[in-house]
């Protein structure tokens, strides 16, 4: 007879016990472990949730503030909800502990403190903060950050329920530490200490701060009791054991039980714009600035890396703890010498009562900074140095602009700015939209200075052709020069037909035609200057007067391009008609020469005054705003753009005028501007302007003023009772542009507003003085005593 072994015993009470046992065992699992399952489905269903709601908060903290640790404790405290918070999104299913990211951003010299939050959240942190620090300002921010090249991950050193060291010294604290170590730089790199913080439920940070106690866990008594039943035995009793801890234990115990709430926190240190041996070079240095939280067993250990950063280990912190890492600024802050962002000043300009409309310029703490067309009407100047975001504040305006019913005319002499804002041309405007640059050759609009639609415009061309060069070319354009000038001029414009700059060229030089203009005049004055004053053949080549202004304008008619806009009799780009009909021109004189740029940009703003003091006869109510945007306005510093400040809101014409500094322009307009212009925007404004015009933006200091960042800007505007108020913002850069939208909108014009090539290259041969081959020259159409191109009303 076999003897069965143990095992082939086992077998069969295995076969009845062991189903039990893995259903059971399968219950206790599932009992176990599907609600934690569930909570993390749920979770992470959240965090995709509100993953694309997350919103970029930066604090902006009045300079002098008293130091105060609790302000940060009280803030942090506010971050953590209490209880787990919902959202719409996967029928109700998506629920879980908001994550938020405290930052401090090192770049450009500037320190910027942020925080990163769902947007439900973003209520209680604006309460919390005006609770914790009157007078600060939240401003949302785009994400921007750099991609960085090398990071720094931190872990403890020892057990989380060992608390860092409080730091007593309010200069000894990690924050203004971190401070002196990023001034202390030599490097011109962007640096961000991040810390990610996940709410501790409750009962998670109960377990963190009471450990003394420990007893088996609810899975080892269900299993245990499953294995004592089917064995048939008597289950054991399970007291909690107490946990022997040391006196030092016990005191950093209880310095963690200090924390009202915890947070499971991730800390990191990234450093971008650098290669990655000196962005590991630069985090070994200030990996340091958290030594000051250690206390001989607790501390922070970083892991220096060659990459961005990836994660790391979470790290159970009290309230308390995560703001020894992370404190609002202060006058410790302040006394280590960084430059950081503050508040500027007012909340943003009120909606205007009527219904003007508003172009937004760029957004403030409380909300886009705003103005109205009713504000525009008594002019906007902005001074920026380059490189501060001037030129981003203007093409956002125009952008706006676009969008609105207003009309419109930018002056680039660059072309960038051009550019940009023919991309950005929004469908609804694209049929009101003309273009003008000066260097095409292949498409040449017409615009004729010396145009006029009466008779009776003759002395107001004369006189603004004559200020604009003398103002131009104050040392080559004397008294002689001018009395030359004016007499030239109106002897020209006595012909009905439509003169140019090529005939003044040619009735100046060309002694045989000029006898064409002359032989026949009936004025009296005119008849005796040229009988009498105009100097002899050899007496014009010696007066320098002549041929310094001649020079000029030589060079200018010299070029193809130039020579085929001016020497057209006939204006397919008419200011009077672009303001009354609401258009939109953008005017682009890069690439013909600097002087050249600046005489056709002074002779257009001339033009706009004239056709402005045009609309006399027109009931005021129908003159139509139209604003007149100048970049590098110093360029153009003319007496006409000192009389369209003076006097254009009487005719509907708004001047939207740029500089990069109120001293680069010269007194007289400068003077007008101080006077006459209700709007003033500055944009890191330089020791000069913020000498002179500093006291206008009271009650902000000149040293904020010196200190204003990249595209962060002031205004000083009529508030609501019309009394001058400072507000403060940031511009924001609209939405990328799209060339092919800027080559429809170009070909559109080019077939609205250029005539063919072959006959402007005819007609300006012939002004010129070359011989006109049969058929080609051009007869202009007079109506009414106003000539047309087409035959259509102008």
């Amino acid at each position: 007879m076999a003897i069965e072994t143990p095992l082939e015993l086992l077998l069969p009470v295995l076969g009845q016990v062991l189903p039990a046992f893995l259903g059971a065992a399968a219950l206790v699992a599932a009992l176990l472990l599907g609600p934690r399952l569930v909570r993390c489905l749920r979770q992470a269903a959240y965090e995709r949730t509100l993953e694309a709601e997350t919103v970029r908060l930066e604090l902006l903290v009045p300079a002098g503030r008293e130091p105060d640790p609790d302000a940060a404790i009280e803030l942090i405290r506010a971050l953590h909800p209490r209880h787990r918070r919902g959202v719409g999104g996967f029928g109700g299913f998506a629920v879980g502990w908001p994550s938020v990211e405290l930052r401090l951003l090192w770049r450009e010299g500037l320190l910027r403190w942020q925080i990163d939050c769902p947007r439900q959240l973003e209520p209680a942190v604006s309460v919390a903060l005006g609770a914790a620090c009157p007078g600060i300002d939240l401003e949302e921010v785009p994400p921007d950050d750099r991609p960085a090249t090398a990071s720094a991950g931190a872990s403890l050193v020892a057990s989380e329920a060992w608390a860092l060291h409080a730091v007593g010294s309010l200069d000894g604290r990690a924050v203004p530490r971190l401070a002196r170590l990023l001034a202390a730089l030599s490097w011109p790199v962007e640096v961000r200490l991040s810390l990610y913080l996940r709410a501790l439920p409750p009962e998670a940070w109960r377990r963190v701060v009471e450990p003394e106690t420990s007893g088996p866990s609810v899975a080892a008594l269900v299993g245990t009791a499953i294995v004592d039943a089917l064995l048939s035995r008597t289950s054991a009793d399970h007291e909690p054991s107490e946990r022997r801890v040391s006196a030092a234990e016990r005191e950093a115990l209880k310095r963690k039980r200090q924390g009202v709430v915890g947070f499971a926190t991730r800390a990191t240190l990234e450093v971008a714009g650098a290669d990655v041996s000196i962005a590991k070079a630069v985090l070994w240095r200030l990996v340091s600035f958290s030594d000051v939280l250690g206390d001989g067993r607790q501390g922070i250990a970083w892991r220096v890396t060659g990459r961005p950063a990836t994660g790391g280990s979470a790290m159970h912190f009290a309230d308390w703890e995560v703001a020894q890492l992370w404190s609002l600024p202060d006058e410790a802050v302040d006394r280590t010498g960084v430059r950081r962002r503050r508040p500027l000043s007012g909340s943003a300009p009120p909606a205007p009562a009527t219904d003007s409309a508003r172009l937004v310029i760029g957004h403030g703490a409380r909300g886009p900074v705003a103005l109205s067309t009713d504000s525009l009407a008594r002019h906007l100047a902005v001074f920026g140095a380059t490189g501060s975001g001037k030129s981003t504040l203007l093409l956002t305006l125009v952008d706006e602009l676009m969008r609105s019913p207003l009309g419109g005319t930018v002056i680039d002499p660059h072309g960038d700015l051009a550019d940009d804002i023919l991309s950005r041309v929004p469908p609804s405007a694209r049929d009101r939209v003309h273009v003008l640059r000066l260097a095409d050759r292949d498409h040449p609009r017409g615009f004729n200075f010396l145009e006029r639609r009466s008779p009776d415009e003759a002395q107001l061309v004369t006189s603004e052709f004559v200020d604009m060069l003398e103002d131009l070319w104050p040392r080559f354009c004397g008294p002689k020069m001018q009395h030359y000038l004016r007499h030239g001029l109106l002897t020209l414009l006595r012909q009905r037909e439509p003169q140019t700059i090529l005939e003044l060229v040619r009735l100046l030089t060309d002694d045989r035609f000029r006898d064409t203009y002359t032989r026949d005049l009936t004025d009296p004055m005119l008849a005796a200057f040229w009988r009498n004053e105009w100097p002899a053949p050899r007496e014009r080549e010696r007066d320098a007067s002549i041929k310094a202004v001649l020079n000029k304008l030589g060079a200018f008619v010299a070029y193809d391009s130039i020579r085929s806009v001016v020497g057209q009799g006939l204006s397919t780009i008419r200011p009077r008609v672009l303001m009354d009909a609401g258009g939109i021109l953008v005017v682009d004189l890069s690439r013909v020469g600097g002087d050249n740029a600046s005489l056709f940009g002074a002779m257009l703003i001339s033009r706009y005054y004239i056709d402005a003091v045009g609309r006399q006869g027109t009931p005021r109510a129908s003159r139509r705003p139209h604003l007149l945007v100048v970049d590098e306005a110093q360029r153009f510093d003319t007496r006409g753009l000192g009389r369209i400040e003076v006097e254009g809101r009487k005719f509907g014409l708004i001047l939207a005028l740029a500089s990069q500094s109120l001293a680069g322009l010269g007194e007289r307009l400068r003077s007008t501007i101080l006077t006459n212009t209700a709007s003033l925007v500055l944009l890191a404004p330089g020791a000069e302007d913020v000498r002179s015009v500093g006291r206008l933006f009271a009650p902000l200091q000149p040293e904020r003023l010196s200190d204003l960042a990249r595209f962060e800007f002031v205004l000083r505007t009529p508030g609501p009772d019309g009394t001058p108020t400072v507000y403060g913002g940031r511009v924001v850069p609209p939405e990328p542009g799209d060339p092919a939208v800027a080559e429809e909108v170009t070909k559109a014009s080019d077939a609205r507003d250029a005539r063919t090539f072959e006959d402007v290259r005819a007609e300006v041969h012939r002004r010129a003085g070359g011989d006109v081959a049969a058929g080609q020259e051009v007869k202009p159409l007079i109506r009414d005593g106003v000539f047309s191109a087409r035959g259509d009303e102008p």
